[in-house]
């Protein structure tokens, strides 16, 4: 198998009942840890496109993704990581932009106990990252911080599974935020605090 492969859409169409669904652009498939024998990818966005038009209302819209999406695993530790921005244009030909950037990381209690096809074992997730949406004048933020890791219990009967651990989470719409912090103290108790500025 080889450590990198480019799917290439360039020249990929479908048409069916008066619709046209156009692909181009390219996804780079990537191991990162081509050493060593594990699930670990990455995919990378090249411009990936995909059009859909309407040949009866002759309307077209399209969504385009460049970033890259990655998943590292190990007996001790998951790590996610997605850096990825779309851009949309709509029927009406508004548009409208996602960027994105978020790291999830979750570490086992006890070394070398993640296992492939097994149950999550007890650990920390930390989660950290923005989510940032763009429509002609209206902007809008999400943002998601650990300041405190969540403690995952694999042996919690009730859900969440989390027995400590904040996680906090602020939303700007315009000139508004709002700022809620969620704080984890047994399994599946927790209290909520909310903030508006």
């Amino acid at each position: 198998m080889p450590d990198s492969v480019r799917v290439d859409f360039s020249g990929c169409t479908f048409s069916r009942d008066g619709y046209t669904v156009a692909l181009s652009g390219s996804i780079d498939l990537v191991d990162p840890t081509p050493t060593v024998t594990d699930r670990a990818f990455r995919t990378r966005s090249n411009d990936f496109t995909r059009t859909v038009t309407n040949s009866t209302a002759g309307t077209t819209r399209s969504v385009v993704e460049n970033g890259v999406r990655s998943i590292v695993g190990t007996p001790d530790q998951i790590q996610l990581a997605d850096t990825m921005e779309t851009d949309y244009t709509f029927a009406t030909k508004a548009t409208a932009s996602h960027v994105r950037k978020w790291l999830a990381t979750f570490t086992a209690d006890q070394a070398g106990s993640i296992q492939i096809g097994s149950p999550l074992p007890s650990g920390n997730l930390s989660v950290s990252g923005s989510s940032t949406w763009t429509s002609g004048t209206n902007n809008y933020l999400l943002a998601v911080t650990t300041s405190v890791p969540l403690h995952y219990n694999a042996s919690c009967s009730v859900e969440p599974r989390f027995d400590s651990g904040a996680l906090t989470i602020a939303v700007t719409k315009g000139t508004a935020s709002t700022t809620v912090t969620i704080q984890f103290t047994a399994c599946g108790q927790y209290t909520v605090t909310r903030t508006m500025a």
